[in-house]
């Protein structure tokens, strides 16, 4: 995983793994990782990153690897710059700095998924950014 999200402006985790994919170090100045699962991001780096936007504490409350990392002192309410609706309604700032980090973390609230999915894919393809992947073939 270390070479996808090394250099990389945008990572986004969708992994249905319980391990760590991404450590925070690997986070280069001014990239966005959008987790949506799990622990995408290692626990130890989230007080490191210098945004943290969830889409809602209580549900991420309810999640039993996000309580943990609470209870640890991983994360705490404070560390929290925003939820995601506060950052698109305009409310709370996203990007103040170009070289912020900002770690986006969702509990699987698909509707958000889906928009903040399309909206990165939206604004990359018209910034002639990304990397087009080949055609998946159907199975044999």
């Amino acid at each position: 995983m270390e070479e996808v999200v090394r250099g990389a402006d945008i990572a986004v985790g969708g992994t249905t793994s319980s391990d760590v994919m991404t450590r925070e170090e690997w986070l280069k100045p001014g990239s966005l990782f959008i987790s949506l699962a799990r622990r995408e991001l290692d626990p130890d780096g989230w007080k490191r990153m210098d945004k943290i936007v969830i889409d809602s504490w209580e549900m991420n409350m309810r999640m039993p690897v996000f309580n943990a990392m609470v209870e640890k002192g991983q994360i705490s309410r404070d560390h929290v710059h925003a939820e995601i609706q506060e950052v698109v309604a305009g409310s709370k700032p996203g990007r103040t700095h170009e070289v912020e980090r900002i770690l986006i973390h969702t509990t699987g609230m698909v509707a958000h998924d889906i928009a903040l999915a399309h909206y990165l894919f939206v604004k990359a393809k018209a910034a002639g950014r990304g990397i087009r992947l080949p055609a998946a073939r159907p199975p044999e």
